[in-house]
């Protein structure tokens, strides 16, 4: 069955059925409509027979590493949870697909970054042009990097809202926000460079300024393969999703000295609660140079 319209007789099942408070149905159908746009962007899934819990496990990683906080995480889970037992309840499918899910607090997940001789590696030019990476690419990988940005705004980007001269990018962020975000001087000419090479190729197809080599708009699962190929280039690590590049922006900031709530700004968080994460990074950080390099541990 279509994962969007078992979705629709759920809402319905909760409404008349369970009669539950419109507050909490929207914020079901939200937390559902988010769940299932992954599955279709990342691994192209529309069927419900085809949901495993490796799929849904995936997903609880990913937004593990969003801003979301506990009970809002909590929430989530509970509503996969219960949108398959309501597919076993109408003898859509025959077993629920979700298992335990983990018990351990969300805040004690340290975010996945790269070391500085990591992404040292791997945007150097010598290792980029090895690994023949094509323009678009490298300025996917580029601007994560350069800017926190979230993949949602990256695909969402527009020509328009780049400031070639200015060395900006206007963003619009979570809750319809707007923030300004600088750029090296060297990405705002790779991005020149794009932009003229969609216009000579005849790809500006889309109001979105990377596209794919068709000129339609990048999607999710895209940009999640593009990344995974080249962190995997110099990274064992286990996740290697696009939010490693924000996290990564983020420690290396405030290893530098950058105020946590500029970092803040820069990120879009609407507190500084979920920008205070990258603090203990930055402590677990401290921590291994001191075993490293005090004559004590020697």
């Amino acid at each position: 069955m279509n994962l969007i319209n078992l979705a629709e007789d759920y809402i319905h099942f909760l409404k008349y059925e369970r009669r539950m408070s419109l507050h909490t149905i929207e914020s079901y159908l939200s937390d559902i409509k988010q769940f299932l746009e992954y599955l279709k962007d990342v691994y192209a899934i529309e069927n419900v027979h085809e949901v495993s819990w490796m799929h849904i496990r995936s997903y609880i990683v990913e937004i593990s590493f969003e801003s979301y906080k506990a009970s809002s995480l909590q929430r989530k889970q509970s509503a996969i949870k219960q949108f398959f037992d309501f597919a076993v309840l109408q003898k859509i499918i025959k077993k629920n697909p979700v298992k335990r899910f983990p018990k351990r607090r969300v805040e004690e997940r340290l975010p996945e970054v790269l070391t500085e001789k990591q992404t040292g590696m791997l945007f150097s030019e010598e290792h980029l042009n090895n690994l023949n990476i094509s323009l678009r690419d490298r300025i996917i990988l580029e601007i994560l990097y350069q800017t926190g940005m979230r993949v949602s705004e990256l695909i969402e980007m527009k020509e328009r809202n780049i400031d070639f001269s200015k060395c900006e990018l206007k963003i619009l962020g979570k809750g319809n926000k707007w923030r300004i975000i600088p750029i090296h001087k060297d990405l705002s000419a790779l991005l020149k460079e794009y932009k003229n090479y969609k216009a000579e190729e005849n790809l500006i197809v889309s109001e979105n300024f990377l596209t794919l080599e068709s000129g339609a708009p990048l999607y999710r699962q895209y940009v999640y393969r593009v990344v995974k190929k080249y962190l995997s280039s110099v990274s064992s690590a286990s996740y290697k999703g696009p939010h490693v590049l924000r996290h990564t922006f983020a420690s290396q900031l405030l290893n530098a000295g950058a105020n946590l709530i500029h970092i803040k700004e820069l990120l879009g968080h609407e507190s500084l609660e979920s920008t205070q994460i990258y603090t203990k990074v930055h402590i677990e950080r401290l921590k291994e140079v001191y075993k490293k390099a005090h004559p004590k541990n020697k």
